[in-house]
Protein backbone atom coordinates (compact mmCIF):
# COMPACT_ATOMS: atom_id res chain seq x y z
CA UNK A 1 0.00 0.00 0.00
CA UNK A 2 0.91 3.77 -0.70
CA UNK A 3 1.21 6.92 0.99
CA UNK A 4 -2.17 7.54 3.63
CA UNK A 5 -3.88 10.03 2.30
CA UNK A 6 -7.38 12.47 3.50
CA UNK A 7 -9.83 13.12 0.90
CA UNK A 8 -11.16 17.08 1.53
CA UNK A 9 -14.45 17.49 -0.63
CA UNK A 10 -15.96 21.25 -0.05
CA UNK A 11 -18.67 22.95 -1.15
CA UNK A 12 -20.66 25.95 -0.49
CA UNK A 13 -24.85 26.53 -0.29
CA UNK A 14 -24.50 29.42 -2.96
CA UNK A 15 -21.95 27.02 -5.23
CA UNK A 16 -24.39 24.10 -4.60
CA UNK A 17 -27.04 26.05 -5.98
CA UNK A 18 -25.64 28.27 -8.55
CA UNK A 19 -22.66 26.28 -10.14
CA UNK A 20 -24.21 22.10 -9.55
CA UNK A 21 -20.76 21.29 -7.67
CA UNK A 22 -21.29 18.02 -6.14
CA UNK A 23 -19.84 16.81 -2.84
CA UNK A 24 -20.34 13.23 -4.06
CA UNK A 25 -18.30 13.91 -7.76
CA UNK A 26 -15.45 14.98 -5.87
CA UNK A 27 -15.30 12.24 -3.83
CA UNK A 28 -16.33 9.82 -6.17
CA UNK A 29 -12.98 11.40 -8.50
CA UNK A 30 -10.85 11.46 -5.41
CA UNK A 31 -11.40 8.54 -4.99
CA UNK A 32 -10.46 7.02 -8.59
CA UNK A 33 -7.28 8.93 -8.32
CA UNK A 34 -5.98 7.33 -4.74
CA UNK A 35 -6.91 3.91 -6.28
CA UNK A 36 -4.46 4.84 -9.08
CA UNK A 37 -1.88 5.98 -7.16
CA UNK A 38 -2.03 3.17 -4.44
CA UNK A 39 -3.33 5.76 -1.71
CA UNK A 40 -4.41 4.23 1.51
CA UNK A 41 -7.49 6.27 2.28
CA UNK A 42 -7.66 7.31 6.14
CA UNK A 43 -10.46 9.82 6.13
CA UNK A 44 -13.02 11.48 3.57
CA UNK A 45 -13.72 14.60 4.62
CA UNK A 46 -17.11 16.32 3.80
CA UNK A 47 -17.07 20.37 4.30
CA UNK A 48 -20.21 22.63 3.13
CA UNK A 49 -18.88 26.16 4.68
CA UNK A 50 -17.21 29.44 2.75
CA UNK A 51 -13.23 29.03 1.80
CA UNK A 52 -12.36 32.82 2.32
CA UNK A 53 -10.60 31.71 5.48
CA UNK A 54 -9.69 27.80 7.32
CA UNK A 55 -12.00 28.22 10.01
CA UNK A 56 -14.61 25.64 8.98
CA UNK A 57 -15.84 23.13 11.39
CA UNK A 58 -14.89 19.98 9.41
CA UNK A 59 -11.18 21.40 8.38
CA UNK A 60 -10.19 22.15 12.54
CA UNK A 61 -11.64 18.92 13.62
CA UNK A 62 -9.05 17.92 10.91
CA UNK A 63 -6.47 19.70 11.97
CA UNK A 64 -7.08 18.72 15.88
CA UNK A 65 -6.48 15.20 14.91
CA UNK A 66 -3.12 15.67 12.92
CA UNK A 67 -1.91 17.83 15.92
CA UNK A 68 -2.49 14.91 18.72
CA UNK A 69 -1.39 12.48 16.34
CA UNK A 70 -5.40 10.57 16.20
CA UNK A 71 -4.46 10.29 12.69
CA UNK A 72 -0.93 10.33 10.47
CA UNK A 73 -1.47 11.22 6.64
CA UNK A 74 1.30 11.97 4.19
CA UNK A 75 -1.43 13.54 1.63
CA UNK A 76 -4.28 15.44 1.78
CA UNK A 77 -6.79 15.53 -1.50
CA UNK A 78 -8.55 18.35 -3.39
CA UNK A 79 -10.23 18.36 -6.74
CA UNK A 80 -8.64 21.80 -7.32
CA UNK A 81 -7.05 24.79 -5.79
CA UNK A 82 -10.30 26.26 -4.88
CA UNK A 83 -11.69 23.39 -2.94
CA UNK A 84 -8.68 23.86 -1.06
CA UNK A 85 -9.04 27.89 -0.05
CA UNK A 86 -9.55 30.58 -1.86
CA UNK A 87 -7.34 33.50 -0.08
CA UNK A 88 -4.07 32.87 -1.13
CA UNK A 89 -1.83 34.15 1.97
CA UNK A 90 -3.82 32.09 4.24
CA UNK A 91 -3.30 29.43 1.54
CA UNK A 92 0.51 29.06 1.71
CA UNK A 93 0.53 29.78 5.44
CA UNK A 94 -1.47 26.77 5.96
CA UNK A 95 0.77 24.61 3.09
CA UNK A 96 3.45 25.81 5.98
CA UNK A 97 1.22 24.27 8.84
CA UNK A 98 0.60 20.85 7.16
CA UNK A 99 3.94 20.45 6.02
CA UNK A 100 5.54 20.63 9.74
CA UNK A 101 3.07 17.49 9.67
CA UNK A 102 4.59 15.72 6.77
CA UNK A 103 1.21 16.21 5.10
CA UNK A 104 1.37 17.48 1.35
CA UNK A 105 -1.42 18.99 -0.58
CA UNK A 106 -2.06 17.56 -3.77
CA UNK A 107 -4.62 18.46 -6.07
CA UNK A 108 -6.42 16.62 -9.46
CA UNK A 109 -6.59 19.97 -11.32
CA UNK A 110 -3.91 22.42 -11.23
CA UNK A 111 -1.44 20.79 -9.37
CA UNK A 112 2.15 21.89 -9.72
CA UNK A 113 5.73 20.12 -8.19
CA UNK A 114 6.62 22.99 -5.25
CA UNK A 115 10.42 21.44 -5.33
CA UNK A 116 10.28 22.56 -8.84
CA UNK A 117 11.18 26.75 -8.63
CA UNK A 118 9.54 27.51 -11.87
CA UNK A 119 6.58 25.74 -11.16
CA UNK A 120 5.98 28.18 -7.85
CA UNK A 121 4.52 30.56 -10.43
CA UNK A 122 2.13 28.23 -11.24
CA UNK A 123 0.91 27.99 -8.36
CA UNK A 124 -0.14 31.27 -7.35
CA UNK A 125 -1.64 31.40 -10.55
CA UNK A 126 -3.87 28.63 -9.18
CA UNK A 127 -4.08 29.61 -6.35
CA UNK A 128 -4.92 33.55 -7.00
CA UNK A 129 -7.59 33.00 -9.26
CA UNK A 130 -9.89 31.71 -6.72
CA UNK A 131 -9.61 34.94 -4.61
CA UNK A 132 -9.92 36.96 -7.79
CA UNK A 133 -13.25 35.23 -8.43
CA UNK A 134 -14.23 35.92 -5.12
CA UNK A 135 -13.90 39.47 -5.36
CA UNK A 136 -15.42 39.83 -8.48
CA UNK A 137 -18.80 37.93 -7.18
CA UNK A 138 -18.60 40.25 -4.08
CA UNK A 139 -18.33 43.33 -6.62
CA UNK A 140 -21.29 41.64 -8.59
CA UNK A 141 -23.51 41.33 -5.44
CA UNK A 142 -22.22 44.74 -4.37
CA UNK A 143 -23.61 46.54 -7.47
CA UNK A 144 -26.97 44.33 -7.27
CA UNK A 145 -28.04 44.77 -3.99
CA UNK A 146 -27.46 48.98 -4.84
CA UNK A 147 -29.48 48.90 -8.03
CA UNK A 148 -32.12 46.99 -6.10
CA UNK A 149 -32.27 49.61 -3.23
CA UNK A 150 -32.06 52.24 -5.66
CA UNK A 151 -35.21 50.91 -6.89
CA UNK A 152 -37.03 50.62 -3.23
CA UNK A 153 -36.67 46.75 -2.84
CA UNK A 154 -35.62 46.34 0.82
CA UNK A 155 -32.66 44.14 1.03
CA UNK A 156 -32.18 41.65 4.11
CA UNK A 157 -34.79 40.22 6.55
CA UNK A 158 -37.67 42.08 7.71
CA UNK A 159 -37.31 44.77 10.51
CA UNK A 160 -38.95 44.22 13.93
CA UNK A 161 -42.42 45.08 13.05
CA UNK A 162 -42.69 44.09 9.61
CA UNK A 163 -42.94 40.66 7.62
CA UNK A 164 -41.62 39.58 4.33
CA UNK A 165 -44.23 38.80 2.33
CA UNK A 166 -44.71 37.23 -1.54
CA UNK A 167 -45.92 39.63 -4.57
CA UNK A 168 -45.55 39.20 -8.02
CA UNK A 169 -42.81 37.25 -7.76
CA UNK A 170 -40.50 39.68 -5.67
CA UNK A 171 -40.24 39.61 -1.66
CA UNK A 172 -42.17 42.87 -0.03
CA UNK A 173 -41.32 43.99 3.73
CA UNK A 174 -44.96 44.70 5.14
CA UNK A 175 -46.07 45.91 8.64
CA UNK A 176 -47.19 43.37 10.94
CA UNK A 177 -49.55 43.09 14.10
CA UNK A 178 -46.11 44.40 16.12
CA UNK A 179 -45.77 47.44 14.07
CA UNK A 180 -47.54 49.67 16.66
CA UNK A 181 -45.58 48.86 19.27
CA UNK A 182 -42.17 49.75 17.60
CA UNK A 183 -44.60 53.31 16.77
CA UNK A 184 -45.24 53.50 20.82
CA UNK A 185 -41.84 52.86 21.37
CA UNK A 186 -40.57 56.05 19.26
CA UNK A 187 -43.31 58.19 20.44
CA UNK A 188 -42.12 57.74 23.99
CA UNK A 189 -38.76 58.14 23.21
CA UNK A 190 -39.89 61.39 21.15
CA UNK A 191 -40.82 62.97 24.37
CA UNK A 192 -37.55 62.93 26.03
CA UNK A 193 -39.09 61.52 29.41
CA UNK A 194 -37.57 57.88 28.64
CA UNK A 195 -34.17 56.45 28.42
CA UNK A 196 -33.50 53.78 25.73
CA UNK A 197 -33.59 52.10 28.37
CA UNK A 198 -36.84 52.40 29.11
CA UNK A 199 -38.05 52.73 25.85
CA UNK A 200 -36.45 49.55 25.39
CA UNK A 201 -38.22 47.61 28.00
CA UNK A 202 -41.39 48.92 27.59
CA UNK A 203 -41.31 47.29 24.36
CA UNK A 204 -40.54 43.97 25.22
CA UNK A 205 -43.27 43.72 28.05
CA UNK A 206 -45.62 44.50 24.82
CA UNK A 207 -43.80 42.06 22.90
CA UNK A 208 -40.85 42.94 20.68
CA UNK A 209 -37.58 41.92 22.38
CA UNK A 210 -35.12 44.63 21.64
CA UNK A 211 -31.65 44.08 22.70
CA UNK A 212 -29.61 46.88 24.88
CA UNK A 213 -27.15 47.02 22.15
CA UNK A 214 -29.85 46.71 19.57
CA UNK A 215 -32.43 49.94 20.47
CA UNK A 216 -30.38 52.78 19.08
CA UNK A 217 -30.23 51.18 15.94
CA UNK A 218 -33.77 50.46 15.73
CA UNK A 219 -34.05 54.51 16.79
CA UNK A 220 -31.95 55.38 14.04
CA UNK A 221 -33.26 53.45 11.43
CA UNK A 222 -34.92 55.68 8.70
CA UNK A 223 -36.14 52.61 6.84
CA UNK A 224 -38.85 52.65 9.75
CA UNK A 225 -40.15 56.18 8.07
CA UNK A 226 -40.67 54.11 4.22
CA UNK A 227 -37.06 55.22 2.78
CA UNK A 228 -33.65 53.24 2.33
CA UNK A 229 -30.56 54.62 2.66
CA UNK A 230 -27.54 53.62 0.28
CA UNK A 231 -24.85 54.22 1.69
CA UNK A 232 -21.57 55.68 -0.58
CA UNK A 233 -19.59 53.22 -2.36
CA UNK A 234 -16.99 54.18 -4.88
CA UNK A 235 -17.40 56.87 -6.91
CA UNK A 236 -21.61 56.81 -5.72
CA UNK A 237 -22.57 58.92 -3.18
CA UNK A 238 -24.64 58.46 -0.67
CA UNK A 239 -28.30 58.44 -1.35
CA UNK A 240 -31.81 58.30 0.38
CA UNK A 241 -34.77 56.62 -1.79
CA UNK A 242 -38.14 55.86 -1.36
CA UNK A 243 -39.11 52.21 -0.67
CA UNK A 244 -41.31 50.09 -1.81
CA UNK A 245 -42.30 49.01 1.85
CA UNK A 246 -44.81 51.40 3.68
CA UNK A 247 -43.34 53.66 6.32
CA UNK A 248 -45.14 53.03 10.38
CA UNK A 249 -42.77 56.19 11.40
CA UNK A 250 -43.67 59.55 10.09
CA UNK A 251 -40.43 62.00 8.92
CA UNK A 252 -41.61 64.41 12.20
CA UNK A 253 -41.52 61.45 14.52
CA UNK A 254 -38.28 60.07 13.29
CA UNK A 255 -36.39 63.61 13.23
CA UNK A 256 -38.10 64.45 16.75
CA UNK A 257 -35.92 61.28 17.99
CA UNK A 258 -33.06 62.17 16.49
CA UNK A 259 -32.97 65.17 17.78
CA UNK A 260 -33.40 63.59 21.37
CA UNK A 261 -30.86 61.26 20.57
CA UNK A 262 -28.32 64.19 19.67
CA UNK A 263 -29.52 66.48 22.20
CA UNK A 264 -30.63 69.36 19.63
CA UNK A 265 -33.42 70.38 21.44
CA UNK A 266 -34.62 71.21 25.13
CA UNK A 267 -36.26 67.72 26.42
CA UNK A 268 -38.92 68.06 28.60
CA UNK A 269 -37.81 67.25 32.31
CA UNK A 270 -36.40 63.57 33.15
CA UNK A 271 -37.00 61.94 36.35
CA UNK A 272 -34.64 59.86 37.93
CA UNK A 273 -37.63 59.06 40.52
CA UNK A 274 -41.35 58.63 39.88
CA UNK A 275 -44.16 58.69 42.45
CA UNK A 276 -47.24 58.40 41.99
CA UNK A 277 -48.07 61.09 44.78
CA UNK A 278 -45.83 63.64 42.76
CA UNK A 279 -47.19 63.85 39.39
CA UNK A 280 -46.70 67.60 38.74
CA UNK A 281 -42.62 67.02 40.46
CA UNK A 282 -40.61 68.87 37.18
CA UNK A 283 -43.65 70.64 35.80
CA UNK A 284 -44.12 72.94 39.23
CA UNK A 285 -41.98 76.34 38.97
CA UNK A 286 -40.56 77.91 42.24
CA UNK A 287 -42.67 82.07 42.34
CA UNK A 288 -39.78 83.03 44.27
CA UNK A 289 -36.69 82.25 42.33
CA UNK A 290 -38.37 80.12 39.07
CA UNK A 291 -36.29 76.99 39.68
CA UNK A 292 -38.12 73.72 39.34
CA UNK A 293 -40.52 72.45 42.26
CA UNK A 294 -39.52 68.83 43.96
CA UNK A 295 -41.56 66.32 46.39
CA UNK A 296 -41.27 64.53 49.24
CA UNK A 297 -43.14 63.15 52.16
CA UNK A 298 -43.05 64.45 56.05
CA UNK A 299 -44.31 62.11 58.53
CA UNK A 300 -46.55 63.73 61.41
CA UNK A 301 -46.46 63.07 65.00
CA UNK A 302 -48.78 60.12 64.56
CA UNK A 303 -46.60 58.62 62.04
CA UNK A 304 -48.54 59.12 58.72
CA UNK A 305 -46.97 60.67 55.35
CA UNK A 306 -47.98 64.47 54.02
CA UNK A 307 -46.54 64.94 50.63
CA UNK A 308 -45.50 68.54 50.02
CA UNK A 309 -43.99 69.95 46.81
CA UNK A 310 -41.32 72.70 47.89
CA UNK A 311 -38.12 74.34 46.34
CA UNK A 312 -34.88 72.57 45.57
CA UNK A 313 -32.64 75.44 46.35
CA UNK A 314 -34.02 76.06 49.80
CA UNK A 315 -36.73 78.77 48.93
CA UNK A 316 -39.84 79.34 51.47
CA UNK A 317 -41.62 78.07 48.54
CA UNK A 318 -43.45 74.74 50.24
CA UNK A 319 -47.44 73.52 49.44
CA UNK A 320 -48.97 70.39 50.23
CA UNK A 321 -49.50 68.40 47.53
CA UNK A 322 -52.65 67.24 47.63
CA UNK A 323 -54.11 71.06 46.91
CA UNK A 324 -51.74 71.54 44.43
CA UNK A 325 -53.40 68.65 43.00
CA UNK A 326 -56.90 69.72 43.10
CA UNK A 327 -56.10 73.32 42.17
CA UNK A 328 -54.60 71.68 39.19
CA UNK A 329 -57.70 69.12 37.83
CA UNK A 330 -59.88 72.41 38.54
CA UNK A 331 -57.39 74.08 36.15
CA UNK A 332 -57.79 71.12 33.50
CA UNK A 333 -61.75 71.13 34.14
CA UNK A 334 -61.43 74.99 32.97
CA UNK A 335 -60.80 74.18 29.43
CA UNK A 336 -64.60 73.52 28.24
CA UNK A 337 -65.44 73.34 24.22
CA UNK A 338 -68.95 75.20 23.66
CA UNK A 339 -71.01 71.89 22.02
CA UNK A 340 -71.38 74.45 18.67
CA UNK A 341 -67.29 74.46 18.28
CA UNK A 342 -67.33 70.42 18.98
CA UNK A 343 -69.89 69.71 16.53
CA UNK A 344 -67.69 72.46 13.66
CA UNK A 345 -64.46 71.13 14.39
CA UNK A 346 -65.38 67.53 14.15
CA UNK A 347 -67.49 67.75 10.84
CA UNK A 348 -64.44 69.65 9.35
CA UNK A 349 -61.82 67.10 10.76
CA UNK A 350 -64.69 64.20 9.29
CA UNK A 351 -64.68 66.38 5.79
CA UNK A 352 -61.04 66.43 5.22
CA UNK A 353 -59.78 62.87 6.19
CA UNK A 354 -63.48 61.85 3.90
CA UNK A 355 -61.73 63.52 1.17
CA UNK A 356 -58.25 61.75 1.93
CA UNK A 357 -60.24 58.27 1.85
CA UNK A 358 -62.01 58.86 -1.30
CA UNK A 359 -58.54 59.95 -3.15
CA UNK A 360 -56.98 56.79 -2.13
CA UNK A 361 -60.27 54.63 -3.38
CA UNK A 362 -59.54 56.67 -6.81
CA UNK A 363 -56.38 56.33 -6.97
CA UNK A 364 -56.73 52.52 -6.63
CA UNK A 365 -59.04 52.25 -9.23
CA UNK A 366 -57.34 54.22 -11.38
CA UNK A 367 -54.31 52.10 -10.88
CA UNK A 368 -56.72 49.10 -11.71
CA UNK A 369 -57.73 50.25 -15.08
CA UNK A 370 -53.93 51.29 -15.99
CA UNK A 371 -52.96 47.99 -15.22
CA UNK A 372 -55.55 46.24 -17.02
CA UNK A 373 -54.39 48.18 -19.97
CA UNK A 374 -50.86 47.41 -19.96
CA UNK A 375 -52.03 43.95 -19.58
CA UNK A 376 -54.18 44.28 -22.79
CA UNK A 377 -50.99 45.79 -24.57
CA UNK A 378 -49.61 43.23 -23.74
CA UNK A 379 -51.90 40.50 -24.77
CA UNK A 380 -51.81 42.01 -28.23
CA UNK A 381 -48.11 41.77 -28.34
CA UNK A 382 -48.37 38.22 -28.11
CA UNK A 383 -51.19 37.90 -30.57
CA UNK A 384 -48.81 39.86 -33.01
CA UNK A 385 -45.97 37.55 -32.11
CA UNK A 386 -47.80 34.34 -32.71
CA UNK A 387 -49.46 35.73 -36.04
CA UNK A 388 -46.16 36.35 -37.30
CA UNK A 389 -46.51 40.15 -37.31
CA UNK A 390 -43.47 40.83 -35.06
CA UNK A 391 -40.79 39.06 -34.87
CA UNK A 392 -38.81 37.33 -31.75
CA UNK A 393 -36.46 40.25 -31.15
CA UNK A 394 -39.12 42.89 -31.27
CA UNK A 395 -41.65 40.50 -28.98
CA UNK A 396 -39.24 40.36 -26.44
CA UNK A 397 -38.17 44.42 -26.23
CA UNK A 398 -42.00 45.22 -26.35
CA UNK A 399 -42.13 41.86 -23.52
CA UNK A 400 -40.24 43.76 -21.57
CA UNK A 401 -41.13 47.24 -21.55
CA UNK A 402 -44.86 46.41 -20.52
CA UNK A 403 -43.71 44.05 -17.78
CA UNK A 404 -41.86 46.49 -16.44
CA UNK A 405 -44.91 49.12 -16.22
CA UNK A 406 -47.04 46.34 -14.86
CA UNK A 407 -44.58 45.76 -12.21
CA UNK A 408 -43.98 49.38 -11.33
CA UNK A 409 -47.57 50.06 -11.32
CA UNK A 410 -48.51 46.50 -9.40
CA UNK A 411 -46.05 47.98 -6.32
CA UNK A 412 -47.76 51.29 -6.74
CA UNK A 413 -51.10 49.91 -6.22
CA UNK A 414 -50.00 47.43 -3.60
CA UNK A 415 -48.71 50.27 -1.11
CA UNK A 416 -51.81 52.27 -1.53
CA UNK A 417 -54.13 49.76 -0.12
CA UNK A 418 -51.62 48.84 2.44
CA UNK A 419 -51.70 52.64 3.75
CA UNK A 420 -54.25 52.45 6.83
CA UNK A 421 -56.38 55.34 8.32
CA UNK A 422 -57.54 55.26 11.89
CA UNK A 423 -58.87 58.46 11.73
CA UNK A 424 -61.79 58.18 13.24
CA UNK A 425 -60.82 56.65 16.39
CA UNK A 426 -58.09 58.81 16.87
CA UNK A 427 -60.79 61.71 16.05
CA UNK A 428 -63.47 60.78 18.31
CA UNK A 429 -60.58 60.17 21.02
CA UNK A 430 -58.89 63.40 20.46
CA UNK A 431 -61.95 65.87 20.78
CA UNK A 432 -63.53 63.53 24.08
CA UNK A 433 -60.38 64.29 25.55
CA UNK A 434 -60.39 67.88 24.84
CA UNK A 435 -63.52 68.30 26.60
CA UNK A 436 -62.95 66.14 29.26
CA UNK A 437 -59.14 66.73 29.98
CA UNK A 438 -59.38 66.68 34.72
CA UNK A 439 -61.43 63.52 34.27
CA UNK A 440 -58.83 61.67 31.80
CA UNK A 441 -55.80 63.07 33.76
CA UNK A 442 -57.18 61.73 37.18
CA UNK A 443 -57.86 58.23 35.69
CA UNK A 444 -54.48 57.96 33.93
CA UNK A 445 -51.91 55.79 35.24
CA UNK A 446 -48.61 58.80 36.27
CA UNK A 447 -46.71 57.17 32.64
CA UNK A 448 -49.53 59.00 30.95
CA UNK A 449 -50.33 62.21 33.20
CA UNK A 450 -46.47 62.74 32.91
CA UNK A 451 -47.02 62.84 28.94
CA UNK A 452 -49.81 64.79 29.12
CA UNK A 453 -47.99 67.37 30.91
CA UNK A 454 -44.71 67.25 28.51
CA UNK A 455 -46.92 67.96 25.84
CA UNK A 456 -50.17 70.50 27.27
CA UNK A 457 -47.78 72.53 29.33
CA UNK A 458 -44.51 73.36 27.58
CA UNK A 459 -44.11 76.25 30.55
CA UNK A 460 -43.48 75.62 33.90
CA UNK A 461 -47.11 75.44 35.88
CA UNK A 462 -47.31 78.06 39.19
CA UNK A 463 -49.27 77.18 42.09
CA UNK A 464 -49.80 80.93 44.08
CA UNK A 465 -51.76 78.61 47.22
CA UNK A 466 -54.98 79.21 45.96
CA UNK A 467 -54.86 77.93 41.68
CA UNK A 468 -52.40 77.04 39.02
CA UNK A 469 -51.41 79.17 36.63
CA UNK A 470 -49.02 79.31 33.13
CA UNK A 471 -46.66 81.59 32.09
CA UNK A 472 -47.40 81.60 28.54
CA UNK A 473 -51.39 82.65 27.62
CA UNK A 474 -53.37 79.42 25.32
CA UNK A 475 -54.08 80.87 22.20
CA UNK A 476 -55.05 77.85 20.35
CA UNK A 477 -57.44 76.69 23.42
CA UNK A 478 -58.88 80.32 23.48
CA UNK A 479 -60.23 79.84 20.10
CA UNK A 480 -61.17 75.96 20.66
CA UNK A 481 -63.43 77.39 24.13
CA UNK A 482 -64.96 79.87 21.98
CA UNK A 483 -68.31 80.62 20.65
CA UNK A 484 -69.77 81.39 17.62
CA UNK A 485 -70.30 84.88 17.90
CA UNK A 486 -67.08 85.20 19.50
CA UNK A 487 -65.21 83.25 16.19
CA UNK A 488 -67.22 85.31 13.83
CA UNK A 489 -65.13 88.59 14.99
CA UNK A 490 -61.56 87.11 13.77
CA UNK A 491 -60.41 88.30 10.73
CA UNK A 492 -56.77 87.28 10.56
CA UNK A 493 -54.77 86.12 13.67
CA UNK A 494 -55.55 84.31 17.04
CA UNK A 495 -56.61 86.89 19.56
CA UNK A 496 -54.20 87.74 22.20
CA UNK A 497 -56.03 86.59 25.42
CA UNK A 498 -54.46 86.92 28.80
CA UNK A 499 -55.43 83.48 29.80
CA UNK A 500 -53.40 81.22 32.45
CA UNK A 501 -54.34 78.33 29.76
CA UNK A 502 -51.50 76.11 28.16
CA UNK A 503 -50.28 77.02 24.77
CA UNK A 504 -50.76 73.21 23.48
CA UNK A 505 -52.73 70.71 23.08
CA UNK A 506 -52.64 67.47 23.26
CA UNK A 507 -50.98 65.82 20.55
CA UNK A 508 -48.18 63.42 21.66
CA UNK A 509 -47.87 60.38 23.64
CA UNK A 510 -51.64 60.20 24.70
CA UNK A 511 -53.65 57.65 22.43
CA UNK A 512 -56.67 56.31 22.51
CA UNK A 513 -57.56 53.14 25.37
CA UNK A 514 -58.00 49.88 22.63
CA UNK A 515 -61.31 48.20 23.03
Amino acid sequence: MGKKAVLYARVSTDEQRDNGFSLQDQISRMQKHSRSKDYEILQILEEDHSAKNFNRPVFQRFLNDLKSGAIKPSVFVCVRPDRFSRNTQKTFEMFATLKQFGVNVEYLEGQVDLNNPEDLLLLYINQILPEIDNARRSVNVTRGMRQAKREGRWMGPALRGYKMEKHGGTSLMIPNEKAKIIVQGFEMFASGLYSQEEVRQKMRTLGVSVSRFQIKNVLTNIAYTGKILIPAWKDEPKILVDGLHEGIISDALFQRVQDVLHGRKHHPTKFTKRSDFFPLRGYLECSQCGGKLTGSSSKSRNGSKHPYYHCRKGCKERFRADEAHQSFQGFLASFKMPDEILSLYYHIMQDIFKKDEDSKKSEVESLENQIAQVQSRLNNAQDSFFDGVIDQPEFTKVKARYQEQLDELSFRQMRTKLSKSHFQQYLDFGFSLLTDLDRYFDEANLEVKQKMLGSIFPEKLIFDGNKCRTARPTQLLNLLTMNINELGGIKKDFPDLQSEKSSKVTTTGVEPAHP
